[in-house]
């Protein structure tokens, strides 16, 4: 992280790759008043949901989604939390990646291999609420 702190020290390049699964983990902690999961709790939903929608529109390597999962249990940080994705999608819109109506989110091709995805508002939704490929 300090790594990538110090190359990109405004957030704008490189370092915004340390947002994974933030942009969905935020909202989740905004939508449960930041008392249901800790930070890194709703952070790891986030990545897991992401990972589960990228995989499901091929974007996403086939088993990353169950690799990432078996991860985070492994370390105790899974939880599943689909059945809110609608609200966690309009708390998103208010996120502070947000930029001239686009949002970016990190997307993965396979586990190390990520990038910055940057959507408008009717792509984000279509991509997490129907299954659009990015």
């Amino acid at each position: 992280k300090k790594d990538f702190v110090e190359k990109d020290e405004f957030d704008k390049n490189q370092r915004m790759m340390l947002n994974f699964g933030h942009t969905l983990g935020h909202a989740i902690e905004k939508y449960y008043n930041f008392e249901k999961y800790s930070h890194g709790q709703a952070v790891s939903i986030g990545m897991l949901l992401i990972t589960y929608f990228s995989e499901k529109n091929g974007i996403t390597f086939k088993g990353t989604f169950d690799r990432l999962k078996n991860v985070l249990k492994k370390y105790h940080l899974l939880y599943e939390e689909r059945k809110n994705i609608r609200d966690f999608v309009e708390i998103s819109l208010n996120d502070k990646k947000m930029r001239n109506n686009n949002i970016n989110i990190i997307l993965l091709k396979k586990i190390g291999v990520g990038y910055i995805q940057s959507l408008k508002i009717d792509e984000f939704k279509r991509f997490l609420l129907g299954g659009r490929n990015v």
